[in-house]
C-alpha cells in the first residue's frame, strides 16, 4: 500500500514536471516507485516482504504477523498441525 501511495504522488510530480514540454508521464512513476521499494525492502523493520505463494488476504497477513496459526494457502499451511487431513482408505 505504501508503494501505491508513493507511486501516485510521484506520478503527479512527474506529470507536472513534463507538462511544459507536452510529454506524458506514462509508467515512469511506476518504475521509480517499484525500484525504490525493491531497493529498500530489507532496510526497514516496518516493511515485511511476502513471498508470492503466501499472498492471500489482509486478514491472513495480520494473523501471520501476530503469530496466530492459520490454515490458508501457501507454504506456511503445508504440514501445519492444525489441519485435519482424511486418512487414506
Amino acid at each position: 500500500m505504501a508503494c501505491a501511495a508513493f507511486t501516485a504522488l510521484l506520478f503527479g510530480a512527474i506529470a507536472s514536471l513534463f507538462t511544459p514540454w507536452g510529454l506524458p508521464a506514462l509508467t515512469l512513476a511506476f518504475w521509480f516507485g517499484t525500484l525504490a521499494f525493491t531497493v529498500m525492502k530489507r532496510t526497514s523493520s516496518r516493511l515485511v516482504p511476502v513471498e508470492v505463494e503466501d499472498i492471500t488476504t489482509r486478514e491472513e497477513h495480520l494473523k501471520r504477523m501476530r503469530g496466530e496459526r492459520g490454515s490458508g494457502p501457501g507454504r506456511d499451511a503445508v504440514g501445519s498441525a492444525d489441519i485435519d487431513l482424511p486418512s487414506p482408505p
